[in-house]
């Protein structure tokens, strides 16, 4: 279950984001995908409000999802698991490494998902 989450998406629909935004408060999740859901952007700068807390993960994709942030600016930062995938889903940051999404805890992968 998802939980509280900013950005919802699941049973095959998609969430696109073509505009820098804020996040001025925490939650359970940033961004939460399931069952072959999928989030994208690319190129923004997210602006973190003072250290946000995310109780599950940043991102959380799960049951074939997709969530693909890449080439976005980060600013500022927030306590909590950066990612968590599971069930053969794929969170793509294009190399962005294993600390490229805001969080002060490390992520996790399991059953077939990919962190790329």
């Amino acid at each position: 279950s998802a939980g509280l989450a900013q950005m919802q998406c699941s049973s095959y629909g998609s969430i696109s984001v073509f505009a820098g935004y804020s996040i001025v408060s925490g939650a359970a999740r940033h961004i939460y995908c399931a069952t072959g859901g999928v989030v994208s952007g690319s190129g923004q700068t997210i602006t973190l409000v003072g250290t946000p807390n995310f109780s599950g993960a940043f991102v959380q994709a799960q049951d074939l999802a997709y969530v693909a942030f890449t080439s976005i600016t980060w600013s500022g930062s927030a306590t909590g698991t950066r990612y968590n995938g599971s069930g053969n889903s794929i969170i793509q940051t294009a190399g962005g490494g294993a600390t490229y999404l805001p969080g002060n805890a490390a992520g996790t992968t399991s059953t077939g998902a990919q962190y790329l």
